[in-house]
């Protein structure tokens, strides 16, 4: 399980989004693909929708799908 403020891989093409809440509907208002693999912090998972989560990434919350959202253990940060 990740915990919020933890250190995430973000995988080349996978979508960031970022949405809009009017009145209990959400409403997409911008999104980016990802070029190249990216890390990220952690936030939370969605309790609405658990099959995605929220990351902060370049001084915003983004919405993703959790499958795109790898923990980065100390092992594998230390072999880069």
């Amino acid at each position: 399980m990740i915990m919020k403020g933890e250190l995430v891989h973000i995988p080349q093409d996978a979508y960031l989004l970022q949405e809009l809440n009017v009145k209990n509907s959400s409403i997409l208002d911008r999104f980016i693909k990802i070029k190249k693999p990216v890390k990220a912090l952690f936030w939370e998972v969605d309790s609405k929708n658990p099959k995605w989560g929220f990351v902060y990434y370049k001084n915003a919350i983004w919405t993703t799908r959790m499958k795109d959202i790898y923990p980065i253990t100390k092992e594998k940060e230390n072999a880069s």
